[in-house]
């Protein structure tokens, strides 16, 4: 396996780093498929360097795998509330991720990468933007404009998101609560429900029922709405499991699932 850490993925003048693992077998002859993975924190924190042992999961699974920082929420509006994180943050959170997934397919044939076939999986607020890196095309007015890599596509094939927060307008804010422009604006810009159609790429939603940071109601939503627009997707709602990180050993089965997810929509394997 090749790592590659401290790899810088925006355009000079902004600082944010990517950890890639490429299994030994990628190249130019044979192109694997890539996962972009979103850590959470809160929009507040950067804690990229805690998943690369799921990174080296994955890529013991077969795939390309690139761990990002994103921007996160300056220290002028930290801690105000969840909605205010997001939103002092967005969309340039939202940009970074999409030009990560344009990064990884420009650089295609440097990483050995299937350029057709990139995923994206993040827990609580990287599942937030994980989904809305899947949900969210140009049409919407979402996309980064000035990262150098011209008409590169942010489309990805496959997500999964755990633990995300997907409605703003329910959410994320006490109630009462004044908010400012902004915050009222990325209520609705910043929420997945808005964006979500039935050309959006096949999901996977999974979220504990006793989680008491994101509210289980806010997978549930975008499940609702998934299947209300006709989209392809998987909503799995775990029994007694809180809030937390993706394949960190807490659900029972989850790792079959999400690689048996990744494995049908990236590798064309059927079960």
């Amino acid at each position: 396996m090749k790592k590659l850490d401290g790899v810088q993925y925006l355009p000079q003048g902004r600082t944010q780093t990517m950890w890639l693992r490429i299994p030994a077998e990628a190249g130019p002859d044979r192109r694997l498929p890539a996962i972009l993975i979103i850590p959470g924190g809160g929009w507040g924190n950067h804690f990229g360097n805690k998943y690369i042992a799921t990174a080296e999961k994955l890529a013991g699974w077969g795939y390309v795998v690139a761990v990002i920082d994103y921007q996160i929420v300056s220290d002028q509006a930290r801690g105000v509330n969840y909605l205010r994180n997001m939103s002092d943050s967005f969309p340039q959170c939202l940009h970074d991720c999409k030009t990560a997934v344009r990064f990884l397919r420009h650089n295609a044939d440097k990483y050995g990468i299937d350029p057709q076939k990139i995923g994206v999986l993040g827990s609580s607020a990287g599942g937030h933007l994980a989904a809305m890196t899947a949900v969210t095309q140009a049409k919407d007015g979402l996309e980064p404009a000035n990262d150098g890599l011209g008409d590169v596509s942010s489309a990805v094939q496959a997500c999964v998101s755990y633990y995300g927060a997907h409605d703003w307008s329910t959410w994320g804010f006490k109630r009462g609560a004044v908010l400012s422009d902004d915050d009222r604006q990325d209520q609705v810009r910043g929420s997945t429900v808005k964006w979500v159609d039935k050309y959006d790429p096949p999901m996977l939603i999974i979220h504990g029922d006793r989680d008491r940071t994101v509210p289980v109601a806010q997978s549930r939503a975008l499940a609702a709405k998934l299947k209300e627009v006709g989209a392809t997707f998987e909503y799995w709602e775990v029994p007694g499991v809180d809030h937390g990180s993706c394949l960190n050993g807490k659900i029972k089965g989850d790792e079959d699932r999400v690689r048996a997810f990744f494995d049908k929509w990236l590798k064309g394997v059927k079960k």
